[in-house]
């Protein structure tokens, strides 16, 4: 508990995703720039929803509480990645497999489940992306 408290490595990440979970990035390739990138939005909601539960273990109520609520936040984030055709990636980058990468690999994480009608689209317009 002693290194949880002070700052071991596992704290030590789950902090800097609570303090900066909204700023710009690049994306899971490494090509483009976002504030707001569908994979990323994942990956820091899991990891602070696990980073919750590790903390409580721990016993360290204070980051509990705080990684619960940004991960809340991050919750909000996902329905605007849906534009009514599909789940998209970002606005500098919409049609990406990236999102069924975060789709699946974040399970049971993940907002859009894999059977919802929102990635049963999705899967339809990037197999008519990548077969063109």
């Amino acid at each position: 508990m002693w290194l949880f408290h002070k700052g071991g490595a596992i704290k030590y990440a789950l902090d800097y995703s609570y303090s900066n979970w909204w700023q710009e990035t690049c994306d899971l390739w490494e090509e483009i720039v976002s504030k707001d990138l569908f994979f990323n939005l994942g990956t820091y909601y899991e990891s602070l929803n696990l980073g919750s539960e590790f903390a409580k273990k721990m016993g360290d109520s204070e980051s509990e509480q705080k990684y619960k609520k940004a991960a809340n936040d991050v919750l909000e984030k996902f329905p605007a990645h849906y534009n009514g055709h599909y789940i998209f990636e970002s606005t500098n980058r919409e049609k990406d497999s990236a999102v069924i990468h975060a789709i699946v690999s974040f399970y049971p994480y993940s907002y859009f489940k894999p059977s919802s009608k929102e990635v049963a689209d999705t899967v339809n317009i990037l197999n008519n992306v990548f077969c063109h």
